[in-house]
């Protein structure tokens, strides 16, 4: 199963499971949809897309490890954004404000660090006599090092512009969860889009009692909780 095809099927149980709790929890709300939320509503689909899709791709060209280490930027992304949009003060003499300050800094050198310094091997499998091929692949593997780097960038940047614009939507229409099964939906919508036009196979799309399944269930629940409010 491609990472696109996991996507779609993650928005969809998203809509699903989030659907249901919207109509026990949020049946009596009276808030009505406007036109700047319904557009509100269309970037949250969008940016819940894009950065499900990037952190895949990322980890798929780098490493699991490396990839759950630089989703730490995404906290820092988004005070720096917060900043930026007046949604967050910045009082340097606060301890709260310098421990944000100083946290940001960590993170973002952290990340370049790790961006620009692979380390050395410290146990290597390979055999003496595939010194010669494993050298000569470590070109395409820096290439993908710094593919992988780049979209778990954007995935930090999509997570940050995530949360941003959804504390913006909750101020105009103050049903979180219900919120949450719209913006999944209209993910759903995107991602099925684009992983039908990417991986058009029926092969694909075939669901089993498998690790597939589980890996659908799990980003299901995690994301789904991450990205509510």
């Amino acid at each position: 199963m491609s990472r696109y095809v996991l996507v779609a099927y993650g928005h969809a149980f998203g809509t699903l499971t989030t659907a249901l709790l919207a109509l026990l929890f949020e049946r009596k709300n009276e808030s009505k949809i406007s036109l700047p939320v319904c557009v509100n509503i269309f970037f949250l689909g969008l940016f819940g897309a894009l950065l499900r899709t990037t952190y895949y791709a990322g980890m798929e060209y780098t490493s699991s490890n490396f990839a759950s280490a630089m989703g730490n930027l995404a906290p820092a992304t988004t005070f720096l954004l917060a900043i930026l949009c007046r949604m967050e003060k910045l009082e340097i003499r606060k301890c709260s404000s310098q421990a944000k300050i100083g946290g940001t800094v960590v993170s973002f050198a952290g990340g370049t660090f790790m961006i620009l310094y692979k380390g050395i091997t410290v146990l290597s499998l390979h055999l003496p006599h595939t010194k010669k091929l494993c050298s000569q692949s470590n070109v395409f593997i820096d290439q993908d090092w710094i593919k992988g780097s780049f979209m778990l960038l954007i995935h930090c940047l999509s997570t940050a512009l995530f949360y941003i614009l959804q504390a913006k939507t909750l101020n105009k229409y103050p049903a979180p969860t219900s919120l949450t099964s719209l913006s999944c939906l209209v993910g759903t919508a995107i991602t099925t889009v684009v992983a039908a036009i990417i991986d058009h196979r029926v092969s694909s799309w075939r669901l089993s009692w498998n690790i597939a399944l589980v890996a659908i269930l799990y980003s299901t629940m995690a994301c789904t909780n991450s990205t509510s409010a």
